[in-house]
């Protein structure tokens, strides 16, 4: 064998070495099951709460100036999302029955483009706040749980702004209302 066939061969060698560790290290928590959850990951979705997003309106809030009820329901949703489609019109339903007692405040984040998001809105009825999110707010979910980061998933905070609950897939009006007696 040649001296520059040798040396390919090492180099493909390092070359497949090198993309092996780098999947492995990338889903190490999956594969050797570690806990990378941390207090910074905590602080940076604390972090996330008090941003301030674009509001479909235009105007900018963070989703800690929104809050205020006894229960608020952060859900992260998008139009293409079926099952966060199917959601909503309990979150509306149950905005109206207990949104003006103070008992719930739902804020949408949505995960998606603003003429979709409007469109849908319009056609449902939406009646609570959306804000506009990007991905780096679905990477953050994945510290409560959502290791798929998928949608629709939802925060569920007390009155204080602490998070209570998180749930990745549909959020039903049942587990909503037996939050909301546990709170009492």
């Amino acid at each position: 064998m040649s001296g520059a066939v040798r040396a390919r061969l090492v180099w493909l060698s390092l070359a497949a070495l090198s993309l092996i560790a780098g999947v492995l290290f990338s889903q190490k928590e999956r594969i050797f099951g570690e806990n990378n959850r941390t207090l910074t990951d905590v602080g940076a979705v604390e972090s996330a709460f008090d941003a301030k997003r674009e509001q479909v309106n235009g105007e900018p809030a963070s989703i800690r100036s929104l809050r205020g009820a006894k229960l608020t329901v952060v859900n992260l949703w998008a139009t293409w999302c079926t099952p966060c489609r199917e959601e909503m019109p309990e979150f509306i339903a149950l905005q109206n029955e207990l949104g003006a007692s103070g008992g719930v405040q739902f804020i949408g984040i949505a995960i998606d483009r603003i003429d979709p998001v409007r469109r849908f809105m319009a056609e449902i009825g939406v009646n609570y706040p959306i804000l506009f999110g990007d991905i780096s707010m679905l990477e953050l979910t994945k510290h409560h749980g959502n290791d798929k980061q998928a949608l629709p998933f939802s925060y569920v905070l007390d009155k204080e702004g602490r998070i209570v609950q998180s749930k990745l897939g549909k959020l039903t009006r049942s587990e909503i209302l037996a939050i909301s007696a546990k709170m009492r």
